[in-house]
């Protein structure tokens, strides 16, 4: 279980940050949030199908000065639990 801070992404951003991204060494993938319990948060932002990446791409001593001042830093940011917003690994 990891609970942290999100930037959520619609799936047209998420595209848009991982083209900008490939011009930097700081690379931005998103992760698709794809639990089956999300819509239980009842939080209209993260919901299957929207993406998500850490908030630390903003506040990070290495990638904050690359995206902060982009418009990623206007993007909304949510606290959730990872086990909730993706479906477990395959094993």
């Amino acid at each position: 279980m990891t609970v942290q801070s999100w930037l959520i992404f619609t799936p047209a951003q998420a595209t848009q940050v991982v083209e900008e991204s490939k011009s930097t060494n700081f690379k931005i993938e998103p992760r698709v949030i794809d639990g089956q319990f999300v819509a239980n948060l009842g939080e209209p932002l993260l919901v299957a199908g929207n993406y998500v990446a850490s908030v630390a791409v903003l506040v990070g001593t290495e990638y904050g000065p690359v995206w902060a001042s982009t418009w990623v830093g206007s993007l909304p940011v949510r606290t959730a639990d990872s086990d909730i917003l993706f479906l477990p690994p395959i094993i």
